[in-house]
């Protein structure tokens, strides 16, 4: 069934002679077992999608097929289930109640966001932005590499002292520091040369941090640094700035921020008035003898369940 449709789709598509002709909103694209396509149909289709997923239509031709394949089918099947009489079934009927019941719950909260009136958000931008400068401010960090030599005693680090300064020694005249590192370092960053990356306060040992945030400009080479580790070798990679970020350089992500919020917000209060639970009058009674009865009805019994302890106690066997 499926490439017979394909192969409309794929006439349509591919002929340079109708994309030659003027169309309007009602010309028929698609046209075959009482079912038709027309322009409009295809806006609408794309109008339900969310943006990234219209966008990947209307870039991509496979897509295109796709879509008109989809629309094709769906509206067949749905003449075919009214021929057939399915539509008069009791749960069909459900069905399709159903499926109109959560679009629709769907689609009218996001009516309601769409038609809000926004007010202007830069004050409010600037506000936020005094009042957080720290969001907006990078934290000290640093790209560093090292080279280690293992000496977890203090005996090993003075027996291994001369070699580390010798290293020291080569890449101080100019030595790859890679290079080395892949020889000599006796730690899983020797096979990326020595690379750390990026990592800022409390995440080294004291002694290495100090050393290595130490380290001004990029290319600069510690002396032979000592922790419980054993005797390292840092290099500074970079240092990031600190300073910061201007105001006109995330004032756009801020008012962004805040427009949601206040949607979130306009939009919370809103279905507590229109759609709240708790103004809904419940029988307790009623509904409790409701589900037994389809509990019995489709033969499921009642999972246990442990009951709710008074304020202030905890369930009988529950920990402190």
């Amino acid at each position: 069934m499926w490439f017979p449709l394909l192969a409309i789709v794929l006439l349509w598509v591919g002929s340079p002679a109708a994309a030659a002709e003027p169309i309007t909103d009602e010309t028929v694209l698609v046209s075959g077992q009482e079912v038709t396509i027309t322009p409009h149909d295809l806006r609408l289709e794309l109008e339900m999608l969310a943006p990234a997923q219209r966008q990947r239509v209307l870039e991509t031709r496979a897509e295109q097929q796709n879509t008109v394949t989809r629309i094709y089918f769906r509206r067949r099947m749905a003449q075919l289930a009214e021929e057939l009489g399915h539509l008069d079934d009791e749960l069909v009927q459900a069905y399709l109640r159903r499926a109109r019941e959560q679009l629709l719950a769907e689609l009218t909260p996001r009516r309601f966001v769409a038609e809000l009136e926004l007010p202007d958000f830069a004050e409010p931008a600037r506000a936020y932005y005094d009042a957080h400068l720290d969001e907006f401010t990078p934290k000290p960090q640093i790209r560093a590499g090292h080279i280690l030599l293992k000496a977890p005693s203090e005996a090993d680090r003075e027996r291994r002292r001369p070699e580390a300064e010798a290293l020291l020694a080569r890449l101080r005249d100019g030595a790859d520091f890679g290079e080395l590192a892949q020889e000599h370092s006796e730690d899983g960053s020797r096979f990326m040369n020595g690379d750390l990356g990026y990592f800022g306060a409390g995440q080294m040992v004291p002694e290495f941090e100090a050393a290595a945030f130490a380290l001004a400009e990029p290319g600069d080479l510690s002396d032979v640094v000592e922790t419980r580790f054993g005797l390292h070798i840092i290099k500074l990679f970079d240092r990031p700035s600190t300073e910061t970020r201007p105001f006109a350089e995330v004032q756009d992500g801020i008012e962004e921020r805040l427009r949601r919020e206040y949607q979130q917000d306009q939009l919370s209060a809103w279905l507590k008035t229109v759609a709240s639970p708790t103004a809904a009058a419940i029988d307790e009674d009623g509904m409790e003898t409701a589900w037994k009865t389809l509990q019995a009805e489709f033969g499921v019994e009642p999972a246990e369940t442990t009951p709710a302890a008074p304020d202030g106690e905890k369930p009988e066997g529950e920990k402190p």
